[in-house]
């Protein structure tokens, strides 16, 4: 009977609030430094293929493949490896954020988010000027 109090002690201990928290923060950070490097190329591709008519979608097949090829871990893509998941999203998010900076600088859609966008843009910077 010793040993169930011990072990429901034991449990009681490991799976306080504040260990919880300790050990989901230390999963995220290793998780995040260890792909970090695959991400800056990712996220370059991204913000190249939004400011020019690329889109997101070739950004993020691009993003993936640039992972892929850099990465240590090539074998497990395509497995659920992290870095195949966040690549392409990286690629995707920065590809769809650096759409708007055509707008804003030269009133040109870079993609066709961006261009049912452009007319409130419009509409704001006119608002602006006045």
């Amino acid at each position: 009977m010793g040993e169930i109090q011990a072990l429901m002690q034991g449990f009681a201990v490991a799976l306080s609030p504040i260990n919880v928290a300790l050990m989901f923060l230390g999963v995220l950070l290793g998780d995040i430094i260890g792909v970090r490097p695959g991400l800056g190329g990712a996220n370059g591709v991204g913000c190249w293929m939004g400011i020019t008519p690329g889109g997101a979608t070739p950004a993020s097949f691009i993003g993936y493949g640039i992972a892929k090829r850099f990465s240590p871990n090539k074998d497990n893509f395509g497995k659920g490896e992290i870095e195949g998941v966040l690549a392409p999203e990286t690629a995707a998010h920065a590809a769809g954020t650096s759409a708007l900076l055509p707008i804003l600088t030269l009133s040109i859609s870079g993609s066709p988010t961006a261009a049912v966008m452009l007319p409130s843009c419009g509409f704001r910077f006119r608002s602006l000027r006045r």
